[in-house]
């Protein structure tokens, strides 16, 4: 995998080339299904902060920040599609 938790940190490495079926839609669904407290919420990915942040409005009631960070051609205009 690319990414990696460091408590509420996500840290991601661009592979620089496309990684079959770490986006696609099923993945999605599995961070999108169940609660809060679901295992899959745990796993580093960045549906996992997207899930985070939404759980976060949905439950809490409670405006939440994602912040996107990293030098030029890191792949943050690509992160920031998939939040």
């Amino acid at each position: 995998t690319i990414y990696t938790l460091t408590g509420p940190v996500l840290l991601a490495v661009n592979p620089f080339r496309t990684l079959p079926g770490l986006y696609g839609s099923e993945v999605l669904r599995t961070f999108l299904s169940g609660s809060a407290a679901a295992p899959q919420i745990e796993r580093p990915h960045v549906y996992c902060i997207a899930a985070r942040a939404l759980r976060g409005i949905q439950e809490q009631r409670l405006s939440q920040t994602v912040l996107i960070s990293g030098e030029s051609g890191a792949g943050k205009t690509e992160t920031t599609k998939f939040v």
